[in-house]
């Protein structure tokens, strides 16, 4: 069964048991927004703001980054506790696909309780909706891991391990 789903950065084909990410490129935003400046003849002064803060720019490819990170995350750890990501280059992300999960069922059996106990909310929001998570080979575990500061948290918490491991 093919279906189709929209994210905040990515377009999302869902093909058998697969999950193909694809990077939405604001195209059509950054057109207009190009238009806009060239007609309040502020071009030169945001063009340098664009060129001098590298994050302003990704902005309208954001989609890239968060295939990026996926695909280096999985890559570090092949943790039990996420989704593969089986191939990337960038554009496109494909990970294997599991089966929706309730809230229910992802408060009931969190890969994360210890990483995400005592952290403000606002730091683990997205480790804490059933829609960032799926049933894959009968465990919940997370799917999206896209999200830049969901990166540097689990990348933070495999460093912390590495560090208990080689100090004992």
């Amino acid at each position: 069964m093919l279906r189709f789903s929209f994210g905040a950065t990515r377009f999302v084909v869902l093909i058998g048991p697969f999950a193909v990410k694809i990077a939405r490129i604001r195209i059509v935003w950054a057109l207009v927004r190009i238009y806009v400046h060239l007609r309040n003849r502020e071009i030169g002064k945001k063009a340098v703001r664009e060129v001098s803060n590298p994050r302003t720019a990704l902005g309208k490819i954001c989609g890239i980054p968060s295939n990026h990170r996926e695909s280096i995350l999985w890559e570090t750890t092949m943790s039990p506790r996420l989704v593969p990501t089986l191939w990337s280059c960038g554009l496109i992300n494909i990970q294997s696909r599991g089966e929706r999960v309730s809230q229910e069922e992802l408060d009931r059996e969190h890969p994360f309780p210890g990483l995400i106990a005592g952290l403000p909310e606002e730091e683990v929001a997205d480790l804490l909706i059933a829609h960032n998570f799926c049933r894959f080979r009968g465990e919940v575990r997370l799917h999206d891991y896209g999200q830049e500061k969901d990166f540097i948290l689990l990348m933070r918490a495999i460093a912390r391990r590495k560090s208990v491991a080689f100090a004992a």
